[in-house]
């Protein structure tokens, strides 16, 4: 996948999700985001994916933790949205792309979803990977709305 894909795949993705929670945001914030995504893609350049495995989603998450817990909601906020864009970069590679080392450095072996699954007569690669992440972060959406109405007060 190319570097202004993932950016921009990266970027629509945390807008509609800052959006979608109705969170107050910084633009200029969601676009370092972006570029710290594209960051991961560098490991191309060496043709080892290093960076493209499920561990890259830990530091987002442990940042998470550590902002719920000290009380930073915007930090909180901007964790879920750096999380969600990397799983929106590993998710376009294991579709489109050449395949990641998931389990890296565990298991090198590539990942990639099967061609059975993707039948571009049906579903597109391109397609499926829309779903996926943009599913994902619907489903997020509505997991914070629903946990907001029922605390009624705001999360992150």
């Amino acid at each position: 996948m190319d570097s202004l894909y993932h950016f921009i795949f990266a970027l629509v993705g945390g807008y509609v999700l800052v959006k979608g929670m109705g969170m107050r945001y910084d633009f200029r914030v969601l676009v370092g985001l972006a570029v710290m995504t594209v960051l991961i893609d560098l490991d191309h350049i060496w043709s080892v994916l290093v960076f493209h495995h499920i561990f890259i989603l830990a530091p987002p998450i442990l940042l998470f933790f550590a902002a719920l817990a000290m009380g930073w909601k915007r930090i909180q906020l901007y964790s879920v949205v750096l999380a969600v864009m990397f799983y929106g970069d590993l998710l376009a590679d294991m579709t489109i792309g050449m395949g990641i080392p998931l389990f890296y450095p565990l298991d090198d072996s590539l990942y990639k979803l099967p061609y059975v699954v993707m039948n571009p007569n049906f579903i597109s690669p391109y397609g499926l990977t829309l779903f996926l992440y943009f599913g994902l972060i619907a489903l997020l959406i509505l997991i914070y709305r629903a946990m907001k109405a029922v605390k009624g007060r705001g999360y992150p």
